[in-house]
Order: C-alpha cells, then structure tokens, then sequence
C-alpha cells in the first residue's frame, strides 16, 4: 500500500525549484548590468523588473506546490481491525516492511522522516 505519494507534483516541485534557481540567475545578472549607458539603462531596468515580477510568480507557485506537499506528509492509514502477516507499506517514499502483527491504530509519517504506527492506547512504534 503507498500513501502521502504524488510523483507529478514532486516532478512539478524540481521542475520549479531549477525554473527558481535559473530565474533567480537572470534576476541577479540583469542587476549586475543595471546603471550601464543611458538608454541602455531603461532596457536594463525593465527587463530586470520583467524577471523580478517573473521570479516573484514561480515563488508564490511553490509556496502552493509545498503547501499540497504538506498535504500530502499528513497522510495516515488508519487499521480497524488490525495487521497479519506481511505487508509493505510506503508512507511519503519511506519504506516500512510490516512482518509483524499490529491492532488497530494509525501509521503515519514523523518529522525525522520515520513509519510510525500509533495503537489505541496512545502508544506510538517506530515501524520504518
């Protein structure tokens, strides 16, 4: 079972995140030239407010983009009845290999990156 995965949006987020980088790249050479000759100089500033206002828009995009991903980490699975036997679980591309019996609870994912699996009475396990 695979849970808190979406390989379209992280593609999306590397796309996004070398689009940044190189537009960050044009913002900073743009800033560099300004101030040249005159004349030269509104070409200059306007291209440079033209890549700043483009920067500006492929940032507010990732701030969407990692706000879905968010979504996404929150997953959990949650078990009814309970666990038998072997089963793989993926929880947000982390790996957990179920050869245990587990009752009824959730799996989920932690901040270090950790399968998770919370029982009833509160009692967290580290699964993967």
């Amino acid at each position: 079972m695979v849970v808190g995965v979406d390989h379209a949006l992280e593609a999306q987020m590397q796309e996004l995140a070398l689009r940044l980088e190189k537009e960050k790249g044009v913002e900073e050479n743009l800033k560099l030239v300004k101030g040249g000759g005159r004349g030269h100089a509104e070409r200059v500033n306007a291209a440079w407010r033209q890549a700043v206002q483009q920067w500006s828009k492929s940032l507010a995009e990732r701030g969407v983009l990692e706000q879905q991903l968010a979504r996404l980490r929150a997953a959990t699975v949650a078990v009814g009845v309970g666990v038998d036997g072997a089963a793989d679980l993926v929880v947000c591309n982390k790996p957990a290999r179920l050869r245990s019996e587990f009752s009824d609870g959730v799996f989920s994912i932690d901040a270090e990156n950790k399968v998770l699996f919370t029982d009833t009475a509160g009692k967290v396990q580290v699964v993967g």
